[in-house]
């Protein structure tokens, strides 16, 4: 039997490309965006794999993890807004941004699986999965607007923010608003590894040798929530932030901080209540569609992957291509490119496995 310790780490930015790449001006880049911008991390660190088989066509597994999601959607209207300011002829722009979200999870998988070979042509898995979720951040706004004229900018509409963070301390003012946001000195790496909530996921999945050569695939990856009951932190938008400009005099530029007026009205938009109820966060649930088709007794592969992605009633798409050649066991070559709604990216892997006496080595180069 073997163990290891494997770290994957992925981060896209919406529409990269676009962002690097805007050479022909602001327009092109906006035109380029789609109307929600998604920034999005993950990382998955296996702690602990192992299986065992039970008749041949039996497999149970078990698995600990430690896992980040973090998925912020940003309205397209915000960098339009950044960069063009007010384009409306009147002199009044008011634009919707009530789609801007944020949730961050992070959290230790516990879990047990189970994969069965019907027959020849049917295989089918599952797998249960505990969270020890550690922190979380979870906002949602309602009928959020910015209107912009030529005397302020004001932010309206209501929305709420959920913290579960070990160690944060929010401190009201007499009249219950935000007045410090702070970290406690006495917070430990233990308080981390304490779990914050509990919840449950699922994983569900089937193969089906559809011709002797190619195999399609469908599954459901992380479809479950945590229930977050410490360390909670809860905001409220209490009014509307406006932002009338700032009069600049370089005689005070040294004695006047012109940025605490914004920073004192921007507390007191919220009020805290740090003895909030409990709160569910779903985590961002995945829906695989495959295809895999094999040549010269499946030493060349290619690949076609269908990933969406569930979150907050909404839906984000990739699509990718590959090709992997695996001539014996002792080493992999992968060429893939990959298509998505809110990002496109080519990229090329080259996997050298070795199994020798001396032990395991694995060296990925991309």
């Amino acid at each position: 039997d073997v163990g290891l310790i494997f770290l994957n780490l992925r981060f896209i930015a919406a529409s990269q490309y676009h962002l690097i790449h805007a050479d022909n001006g602001i327009d092109n880049f906006l035109d380029a965006l789609n109307e929600n911008v998604r920034v999005y991390t993950d990382y998955n660190v296996m702690l602990l794999s192992f299986g065992l088989r039970v008749k041949q066509k039996h497999y149970i597994t078990f698995g600990l993890a430690n896992r980040a999601d973090v998925q912020i959607s940003i309205p397209k209207t915000l960098p339009k807004a950044l960069l063009k300011g007010n384009t409306n002829p009147d002199g009044r722009l008011t634009m919707g941004i009530e789609d801007f979200s944020t949730v961050a999870s992070l959290y230790t998988e516990l879990a047990v699986g189970y994969s069965q070979q019907f027959n020849e042509k049917w295989n089918f898995g599952a797998k249960s999965k505990l969270l020890l979720g550690h922190a979380n951040v979870h906002t949602d706004f309602k009928d959020m607007s910015l209107t912009m004229d030529k005397d302020e900018w004001k932010l309206t509409g209501d929305g709420s923010v959920d913290i579960a963070l070990p160690g944060l301390v929010l401190t009201p003012t007499e009249d219950g608003t935000l007045d410090e946001v702070e970290f406690s000195d006495d917070v430990a790496a233990g308080d981390f590894v304490k779990p914050s909530g509990v919840g449950m996921a699922f994983d569900l999945g089937a193969t089906y040798q559809l011709l002797p050569n190619l195999n399609v695939s469908a599954s459901v990856l992380d479809l479950g929530m945590i229930r977050w009951n410490k360390s909670l932190h809860h905001l409220t938008k209490k009014k509307d932030f406006v932002f009338n400009g700032v009069v600049y005099e370089v005689s005070d530029r040294d004695t006047i901080d012109y940025g605490k007026e914004y920073e004192d009205l921007a507390n007191s938009m919220y009020t805290v209540d740090n003895n909030t109820k409990a709160y569910n966060a779903w985590l961002t649930a995945k829906v695989l569609l495959g295809a895999e088709y094999g040549v010269w007794n499946n030493k060349m592969t290619f690949g076609l992957l269908s990933k969406t992605y569930i979150l907050q009633r909404k839906m984000y798409e990739e699509m990718t291509l590959s090709a992997n050649f695996k001539p014996s066991l002792t080493w992999l070559m992968m060429i893939s490119a990959e298509r998505s709604s809110v990002s496109a990216s080519w990229g090329f892997t080259l996997l050298w496995f070795s199994v020798k006496k001396t032990g395991l080595m694995i060296f990925p180069i991309s």
